[in-house]
């Protein structure tokens, strides 16, 4: 049975209008409208043009549903006069407003930083750029591989080799947890000081915040040129698949090297003085091992020593886990013909979860509709 909510959520009577597209400002509003944001979505009126792009179900985006589910949806051409008073009468009395143009593009289009800041002093003014305000590469266009590219992602751990772009669009999704993050603590700061704030955030940016802890490691100390070496892979193959096995500190690994029936291997490995490279070793040596037993045998005997371990699965396995179901992650929403899968926000509030509530609409004539209704 799924879980009623029986609380306010942490954003309920916060307004949020959101004038972008594609990934990063629409799952920044994703995420406001899950805490309980009211989250209107202003559309072109032929639509968002990320509702036809990649994956689809009746010409409908799989991705575009995902990130623009629980909002309220009105199609306006914003070069048009009206609609665009129509836009400023919304911004009037948000809390937020979100957008992702190049520089520059809010001020032809009359929904400038100062025309929004005269409408709506205690607004919090987000814009989401590829590089920044300025720069030479400011008014350039950018996308999640684009920034992937320049920032070091693609040719990470293989300066050697041939460059690798990810499957996913990790940049897009890191960015828009980084724009709701900088919205959040700019209603706080409004809650201070009584003041609205025009906040900027540029993809480059938010991406080598993003980078720095792991990927940059070899450039944190001044002076260091080393070249940077991916982490060996912790996923081994079994006599029946594959596995993962990942021990993060020396008692781990130790009983690591006792799960697979190998101790003896610790004086070796512990003799080699280079980190990375002992850690090549160990993984190289468990891997060897592993070989000879199924994987469900192998995490059985992990499990018994302590030793984080885990299946790999495909995606479906990964929608049947127990723990899955346990934790309420997914559920349905929408009508008969729409029925989709949606994930709740994960984090948990006074044991309440925030469970989706609606799917997203078709494309419909709804400008007449009155102001404030769900599309």
């Amino acid at each position: 049975m799924k879980q009623q909510e029986s609380g306010r959520r942490p954003l309920t009577g916060v307004k949020v209008v959101e004038t972008s597209s594609y990934v990063t400002g629409p799952f920044a509003g994703l995420q406001l409208a899950d805490l309980g944001a009211d989250v209107l979505k202003i559309e072109a009126k032929d639509g968002d043009p990320f509702r036809r792009f990649n994956h689809q179900n009746n010409k409908l985006s799989a991705t575009w549903a995902s990130i623009n589910r629980d909002k309220r949806h009105i199609y306006l051409n914003l070069k048009d006069p009206a609609d665009r008073d129509r836009a400023l009468e919304e911004i009037a009395d948000a809390d937020v407003l979100i957008s992702n143009w190049r520089p520059h593009v809010a001020d032809k289009l009359g929904l400038g930083r100062k025309t929004v800041r005269e409408r709506n002093p205690k607004i919090i003014n987000l814009a989401i750029s590829g590089f920044g305000l300025s720069g030479e590469a400011a008014d350039k266009p950018a996308y999640d591989s684009i920034i992937q590219s320049r920032t070091g992602i693609f040719t990470y751990g293989q300066p050697d080799g041939e460059p690798y772009a990810l499957p996913f669009w990790i940049v897009d999704k890191v960015v828009g947890i980084q724009a709701s993050q900088a919205i959040l603590a700019a209603l706080y700061q409004r809650e201070v000081t009584g003041e609205g704030s025009d906040v900027d955030l540029a993809m480059l940016d938010a991406t080598a915040y993003f980078n720095m802890p792991d990927m940059m490691q070899t450039r944190v100390f001044e002076g260091d040129r080393a070249k940077a070496r991916r982490t060996p892979s912790t996923m081994f193959e079994t006599s029946n698949g594959h596995i993962l096995i990942c021990p993060v500190n020396g008692k781990q690994m130790v009983r690591t090297l006792e799960a697979v029936g190998h101790p003896e291997w610790k004086a070796e490995i512990t003799n080699i003085n280079h980190p990375v490279e002992r850690t090549e070793a160990f993984y190289r040596f468990v891997g060897e091992a592993v070989k000879t037993r199924t994987s469900e045998e192998w995490l059985e005997v992990f499990e018994k020593f302590d030793v984080p371990a885990g299946p790999v699965w495909t995606i479906d396995e990964h929608l049947a886990d127990p723990q899955v179901e346990h934790n309420e992650i997914y559920s349905m929403i929408g009508e008969e013909d729409d029925r989709m899968r949606a994930v709740r926000f994960p984090a948990i509030f006074n044991g309440q979860k925030l469970m989706p509530q609606h799917a997203v609409p078709r494309i419909e004539p709804i400008e007449n509709k009155s102001k404030g209704e769900k599309a």
